[in-house]
């Protein structure tokens, strides 16, 4: 039952928000979901570049 009370809690966040302060802070900016998923590509393409030479297949 509590999974519902999340569903309808008017705390729950609604759109993508950006964190512009430091971790802990508490600011936040809202964002549209194309570039909260731009941003997410951008962040795992970096990822996927910095580890590419630790896992090649022998």
């Amino acid at each position: 039952n509590s999974g519902f009370l999340h569903i309808y809690d008017p705390d729950r966040i609604m759109t993508p928000l950006l964190r512009t302060g430091k971790r802990g802070e508490g600011k936040w900016k809202r964002i549209s979901y194309d570039e909260a998923t731009s941003l997410l590509a951008q962040k795992l393409r970096a990822v996927v570049e910095r580890s590419r030479g630790e896992h090649r297949p022998e």
